[in-house]
């Protein structure tokens, strides 16, 4: 359609210039003195409507492709049959139970009765939320589900993004959570879990919702012991067969219904081996259900199917997540359109969502196969790489670091992690890179990239709070910069291990490492790293008391930030001056100090900075016993803080409502604060008050 639309522009455009050029005198005289003007014209504008013309059609071919995979017989729409009795099973399950079980071995149908159940429960109107684990890690379930409750409404699912919580702790919110947002959780895959201690929670605290699993194995965190997912019976095999329109008689339905044992996934197999091969043939060669019979079924399928059905499966078999349309084509090298339509006839390929399937036990068999062939194994993990390398976040740096090792590229592989830091600073998965960094150094050997990893260790165990151990990272990583005389990193290492012994309270140490981190930052005349530097000093005088001095450094900081115009440096110096300028009781600076920064903070959106300068504001609204105006502001911090879980600004807060509540007299509510204060500087591991 859209290439007839090119054809039909290109020949009104034709139509329109010869009819100006005999009608309308002077457009024949321009055209006349400027052919070779009116003709570049024409190629270039018959060029472009040619090549609108090709990228119309390939959109249209792709959207059409995609429409008809889709199309294609779903197995949750045709061959979820022979389970009525479990999916009513269930239902009543979830009348009296918090969770529910689907488990079997593969090909069994567990996920196929899974989607189904979904969609029944969907239909009566349920809340649904559905997640594929793909590996160990939780933080793809926990960002799907916090992106999910916040949809919901709930302001606490933010806290499920919390790095800075262990992934149990965020467990337990979810739980939380979904106890005021009841919905029936899918958990699929769950048998890739070796430890999976943490989701008793879900049995300890849900309620109100449910969590559905759907695993190979029994989950060791369940106290039941759950059946397996029955084959299917006579009855329902031969309907299967007669549905796959396998068109043979009874008795030969029946005998295969024998020799599968009902399992859907021989079944499924035998249709697609009795187009290539005669039934009785089959029959006699196939061996009893059995590893033996799987084993047979698979090489069968995969050596009748085409030669580039076969490339694209172990190829898309390196890939660990869903693949999309984008990824598909990654994986194709020719005819990606026929090799996809093929795939889904055959139930190979199944369309959930906006993610492609290929079956476990066809993508299993694909691999053992790509693992025969080096050359081709390695090019395939670079091109997983490579397709990741073009849509970069935290997740997919994950994968790019998985794929990379696998094709033997484990300096690339250290390097995409080490180089692209910061996507996990802003999104998260700490964790995950965490174990990622401390697994590469044994077999890192470049000394430069050992001490960034040794920086990006120390800092985020930093965030977790696990400061001893972030001081031995830092350590590590100055041995090695000092060695390399990579001055640059020293300073910023010796001013986070100042604010390491800052955090602490060992003041004269964090001193020590700042100057050192500001002598550098002059000679390198790094005006940033100075302004920063200067207001982190001027922090730790102000602590120790020593208020002139710390004035000196914040002034100094603030001179040089507002030169560069660095309104993220202004905000928190404005905020410092104004603890200053509050503790030599001047007041009305001091709130003057705390209102700029309060200002700029809102002008940057930065939430955590506009949560600290009301808490500065209402500690001074407090000395002034203006407390109804102070719980106000005290009240709007600790949400902020809470719920970006910064445990030291946060026990800062409890300590001044405990002091706000003492000085209106209400001792019980000040007992309350005083504890959460005091558990908070516990888990901090703070000697100094």
């Amino acid at each position: 359609m859209r290439k007839r639309t090119g054809g039909i522009i290109f020949i009104i455009f034709v139509i329109a210039f010869i009819g100006s050029y005999y009608t309308v005198p002077k457009f024949k005289m321009f055209v006349d003195a400027n052919t070779a003007l009116v003709t570049s014209l024409g190629v270039l504008i018959g060029v472009f409507l040619w090549w609108y013309s090709n990228q119309s059609e390939k959109k249209t071919q792709e959207e059409t492709l995609e429409k008809k995979i889709t199309t294609i017989l779903s197995p949750i729409s045709g061959l979820c049959l022979g389970r009525d009795t479990e999916l009513s099973q269930l239902e009543n399950d979830l009348k009296h139970k918090n969770v529910l079980l689907i488990k079997g071995i593969a090909g069994i149908g567990k996920t196929t009765l899974g989607l189904k159940f979904r969609d029944r429960l969907k239909e009566k109107g349920y809340q649904t939320f559905w997640h594929q684990f793909d590996s160990q890690s939780y933080e793809s379930l926990l960002l799907n589900l916090s992106e999910y409750l916040e949809a919901r409404g709930s302001l606490s699912a933010v806290h499920l993004k919390d790095q800075e919580k262990k992934p149990g702790e965020r467990l337990k919110i979810a739980v939380q959570e979904l106890c005021h947002y009841p919905t029936v959780v899918f958990l699929d895959n769950f048998q890739v879990f070796e430890d999976d201690s943490d989701f008793k929670i879900f049995t300890d605290y849900l309620r109100n919702s449910h969590l559905v699993i759907m695993s190979r194995s029994q989950p060791e965190f369940l106290s039941e012991d759950y059946e397996n997912l029955e084959y299917l019976d006579r009855d329902s095999s031969v309907e299967l067969l007669r549905t796959l329109k396998v068109k043979e008689s009874q008795e030969v339905l029946e005998k295969i219904y024998e020799k599968t044992r009902g399992h859907p996934w021989s079944l499924m197999c035998f249709k697609e081996l009795s187009r290539v091969l005669p039934v009785r043939n089959l029959l006699e060669e196939l061996p009893d259900f059995s590893k033996e019979q799987q084993t047979y079924i698979s090489e069968q399928c995969w050596e009748h199917l085409g030669k580039s059905e076969r490339d694209f499966l172990m190829r898309a078999s390196v890939f660990t997540k869903p693949l999309n349309f984008d990824a598909l084509r990654v994986c194709s090298k020719a005819g990606l359109s026929e090799i996809l339509i093929s795939l889904a006839e055959s139930f190979y390929l199944m369309k959930r969502g906006d993610s492609y399937h290929i079956h476990d036990i066809i993508k299993d068999f694909a691999f053992l196969k790509l693992r025969e062939d080096q050359e081709l194994y390695v090019e395939a993990q670079k091109e997983a790489a490579d397709y990741y390398q073009e849509r970069l976040s935290a997740e997919n740096l994950l994968l790019i670091y998985h794929h990379l090792r696998e094709a033997g590229d484990h300096r690339e592989a250290v390097n995409s992690i080490v180089h692209n830091i910061v996507y996990f600073w802003r999104e998260g998965f700490w964790s995950d890179v965490r174990g990622v960094l401390e697994e590469s150094l044994d077999f890192s050997k470049d000394e430069k990239v050992i001490a960034g990893i040794y920086y990006d260790l120390g800092t985020i165990v930093r965030r977790l709070g696990e400061w001893d151990r972030a001081i031995e990272y830092y350590a590590k990583n100055l041995e090695i910069s000092e060695k390399l005389g990579d001055v640059h990193v020293m300073a910023s290492t010796y001013n986070n291990l100042g604010v390491i012994y800052d955090s602490k309270g060992e003041w004269d140490r964090a001193i020590e490492y700042y100057e050192k981190s500001l002598e550098i930052f002059e000679k390198l005349e790094e005006i940033h790293g100075i302004a920063g530097t200067c207001n982190n000093l001027g922090l730790v005088y102000y602590r120790k008391g020593e208020w002139d001095r710390a004035i000196e450094y914040y002034e100094k900081s603030l001179e040089v930030s507002e030169k560069l115009g660095d309104v993220h440096v202004m905000a928190p110096t404005y905020r410092n001056l104004g603890g200053i300028y509050r503790s030599k009781g001047e007041w009305d600076r001091a709130i003057e100090y705390y209102e700029k920064d309060l200002e700029v903070s809102e002008k940057l959106g930065d939430v955590h900075s506009m949560a600290l300068a009301r808490y500065g504001i209402a500690n001074i609204l407090s000395d002034k016993k203006e407390f109804d105006d102070a719980l106000k502001l005290y009240f709007k911090s600790e949400k902020v803080l809470k719920n970006l879980g910064d445990k030291f600004n946060l026990m800062n807060v409890y300590h001044n409502l405990a002091l706000c509540h003492e000085d209106m007299n209400q001792e019980e509510k000040a007992k309350e604060y005083r504890q959460k204060s005091e558990e908070l500087r516990k888990q901090l591991g703070i000697e100094n008050p």
